[in-house]
């Protein structure tokens, strides 16, 4: 287990969350919810508002400013999100074959916090990711 390793999920109700739940204890790893009107707060942000009991420290994202102004939905954020922060690649295979063996169906956007994205907000990955598995699935835009 990674000692700061944490995956962030948005938009995911909270039955399929504690599917998803059953994996991260499994490898170790908790799994925190964001609320969406966090959404416009740096991901790098919400990374270090996270916290190892898997809640987020909502005095620190409040003092952050920049929320999404307590939509629901932001930009459109209809489908579920996973965001790998501090995991290893063998930390993220493991977390994707032990869904696989319980049987939990994959969330289609995933992504890895990087230098990059830290600065980005959980609405900005979002039309980024939506976008690249569009392209990479020939779905046609709405």
């Amino acid at each position: 287990m990674t000692a700061n390793g944490k995956i962030l999920v948005f938009n995911m109700n909270p039955f399929r969350a504690a599917s998803i739940d059953n994996v991260c204890r499994e490898i170790g790893v908790p799994l925190i919810a964001v609320d969406l009107k966090y959404s416009g707060i740096p991901l790098g942000m919400l990374a270090m508002a996270a916290g190892a009991d898997g809640t987020l420290d909502g005095k620190m994202l409040e003092k952050a400013g920049k929320t999404g102004g307590g939509r629901t939905s932001p930009l459109g954020m209809q489908e579920e999100m996973l965001l790998f922060c501090g995991l290893t690649s063998n930390e993220i295979d493991r977390f994707l074959e032990v869904s696989k063996r319980l049987g939990i169906p994959g969330v289609n956007l995933k992504a890895v916090l990087t230098g990059t994205n830290a600065a980005w907000s959980a609405e900005k990955l979002y039309r980024e990711i939506a976008e690249e598995h569009r392209r990479m699935h020939g779905i046609e835009k709405k």
